[in-house]
């Protein structure tokens, strides 16, 4: 069976994206468990490089259905709740908001003989 490099709750932190990209690899396999977006500031860097990255499985989580589906931030606080959505919606593009429309919230590998089964 191949190795899989498992990564979920990435809230917007280009940085620890970032590093383990750069401790894995950008040929590794990953599997992405969604929460992409939320309350740190690099949305944007973190599609470019989950783009490059092209993960085997990359899932929304809830934090990005709130974003992106419902229109409203997904915290305690309304104050950081309208953070994360202003500050998402504001920083993407209108392709990027699309892509993230578009990221399914469960999915299916097939490897060889295993299937494997995520979400978030």
């Amino acid at each position: 069976m191949t190795t899989y490099v498992l990564l979920s709750d990435i809230h917007g932190n280009y940085p620890a994206l970032n590093a383990v990209v750069e401790s894995e690899g950008l040929d590794a396999n990953y599997i992405v468990l969604g929460d992409l977006m939320g309350l740190l500031a690099r949305p944007a860097a973190v599609i470019d490089l989950l783009e490059e990255i092209q993960p085997q499985i990359l899932l929304a989580g809830n934090h990005d259905r709130a974003i992106f589906e419902f229109g409203e931030g997904h915290v305690n606080s309304a104050e950081l709740s309208s953070f994360e959505r202003d500050h998402t919606l504001n920083t993407l593009s209108d392709e990027s908001i699309d892509f993230m429309r578009s990221v399914p919230f469960m999915d299916v590998l097939q490897d060889g003989g295993n299937r494997i089964a995520a979400a978030h």
